[in-house]
């Protein structure tokens, strides 16, 4: 009973940590707020250990999607481009996706910070 009121306790702490660490709280601050609700200090530190890695391998998750958008985006902005120029002998108009392509290369460079730091600051 005493270990299954620990571990729900432990989880109310868990979700606590996450949700301030992801509403911009200060490690300091949350820490000080899980030893308020009853955490002892060493567990309030690696819960809040834990909820930092959670976030941290979730960014890193979106980062590697933001590559993969940001590399589409501008090979389509890229290929699109080269296309209307080949066809503009032809045709005489042709268009330059260029915020596609610089849209792709923002969207992918910010895939790359955040895949390598596991940060979206």
């Amino acid at each position: 009973d005493d270990i299954q009121r620990s571990r729900e306790d432990q989880a109310v702490f868990f979700r606590h940590a996450l949700l301030r660490l992801t509403s911009g709280g200060r490690k300091s601050d949350i820490e000080a707020e899980l030893v308020g609700r009853g955490a002892p200090p060493q567990v309030a530190k690696f819960i809040l250990r834990q909820a930092r890695r959670v976030i941290r391998s979730e960014v890193r998750k979106v980062g590697f999607q933001n590559l993969g958008l940001g590399l589409g985006l501008f090979l389509l902005g890229t290929v699109i481009t080269l296309i209307s120029l080949t066809f503009a002998r032809h045709i005489g108009v042709w268009v330059i996706m260029g915020g596609l392509t610089v849209s792709g290369v923002v969207v992918f460079f910010r895939g790359l910070f955040q895949f390598v730091t596991g940060s979206d600051v």
